[in-house]
């Protein structure tokens, strides 16, 4: 009996909670995985894993800069004016004037605090008024967004040179133009970077912190811009692609909050 629960635990892995259900003609393909919540975690070394995120970070780095050095030498345009004003009513000295940052400007219709007054408030501290260093932060989130694009992927496909080619077409894409360009569309930019950030925490933390972080990032989220409000359907078709057989009671009860938020 030993023996035969030892050889069923060799061909199944016992998981944390829920199965992740691959196929059995699949499983032959993917044979150094652990089951986690919503994904099997491959047994890497640490060094190897590390390596290649670094690497993936340098050529995405050298993309981007390559890119959009041209906007390093670029001044502020059309919206930035009016946002750098209305940073400039926020002073430092105390947390008083500092929660002015979530006071609405043009009423709640485009309430966007994270993304505006917060983001060009930390700008000015860091920078004063100099583009170059606003230019250079705007450029660093593009290249952040690439590599959570490349984490996502890398959790979802299990091949690193699968994510790495994703993350290619995401940077590459001629959209992402403006953006780089334009500070004022951190309100693009500063979102994806925590809808991104949600994602990825969520098919990837196994722990009790998985639901109260991604909640704390679905929140900045919103706060940077409303586009965010469609990230408890992403949430709830990445539990359905990944974990077709878990318990959805228990689905329902963790993404409730997402849809009460949103």
């Amino acid at each position: 009996h030993r023996s035969g629960s030892s050889s069923q635990a060799g061909t199944r892995p016992l998981t944390s909670g829920v199965d992740f259900c691959w196929p059995a003609r699949n499983r032959s393909r993917v044979p150094d995985v652990v089951s986690g919540d919503l994904h099997p975690v491959r047994r890497a070394s640490l060094w190897r894993a590390g390596g290649t995120v670094v690497a993936v970070v340098v050529a995405l780095t050298a993309f981007e800069v390559w890119t959009y050095k041209d906007c390093l030498r670029s001044f502020f345009h059309f919206d930035d004016f009016w946002v750098l004003a209305a940073a400039a009513r926020v002073q430092p000295h105390s947390v008083r004037e500092l929660l002015r940052i979530f006071e609405p400007i043009h009423g709640f219709l485009l309430y966007r605090p994270v993304s505006t007054v917060l983001y060009f408030f930390t700008l000015r501290e860091a920078f004063g008024y100099d583009p170059t260093g606003y230019h250079a932060t705007q450029i660093a989130f593009q290249m952040l967004n690439g590599v959570l694009v490349y984490a996502i992927a890398d959790s979802v496909l299990f091949s690193r040179p699968l994510a790495a080619a994703v993350a290619l077409v995401y940077v590459t894409a001629p959209g992402h133009a403006i953006a780089a360009c334009w500070i004022a569309l951190f309100t693009m930019t500063g979102t994806t970077f925590f809808y991104f950030l949600a994602v990825w925490v969520w098919v990837r933390l196994d722990s009790r912190w998985r639901i109260p972080l991604t909640l704390l990032l679905f929140a900045a989220a919103l706060l940077a811009s409303e586009h965010a409000v469609s990230l408890p359907l992403t949430l709830t078709a990445a539990s359905l692609l990944l974990a077709p057989q878990r318990d959805w009671g228990r689905t329902g009860r963790e993404l409730a909050g997402f849809y009460l938020m949103g």
